[in-house]
């Protein structure tokens, strides 16, 4: 199957072809025609020679994909800074674990932050 940063399936770059199914081993296919060896082997140097191709294709795919989600993680971590007058919840973390604190509400509030203490600190 097609990985989604590669755009190739694993079984292909490795081995330069598509993997057969052991369904297609058992139907016998109508066109099976006996190649000579310099066709083969021409036939085997285009096959690699593409496969080379698509795996520096597959390199720029992954630094595609991986700065993408630099990007998408660095966006996360921007955290919104909170003022004085802003109204939050609290969550309350020290709540129970058992079955019987599960429906329990898991926020307190909204409170209004009185005074900035350091960062991400607030007095509420």
């Amino acid at each position: 199957m097609k990985h989604k940063s590669t755009g190739y399936s694993p079984f292909y770059l490795m081995y330069g072809r598509q993997a057969k199914l052991p369904v297609e081993l058992k139907i016998e296919t109508i066109c099976k025609s006996e190649k000579d060896i310099e066709e083969a082997v021409l036939d085997r140097v285009a096959k690699i020679h593409q496969m080379e191709i698509d795996q520096q294709d597959v390199l720029i795919n992954i630094e595609q994909g991986q700065q993408k989600a630099k990007d998408r993680h660095n966006d996360q971590r921007v955290t919104q800074r909170l003022k004085i007058g802003d109204k939050v919840l609290v969550k309350r973390t020290w709540k129970r674990k058992d079955m019987s604190a599960k429906l329990e509400n898991q926020w307190m509030g909204p409170y209004y932050i009185h005074d900035v203490i350091g960062y991400n600190n607030y007095k509420l």
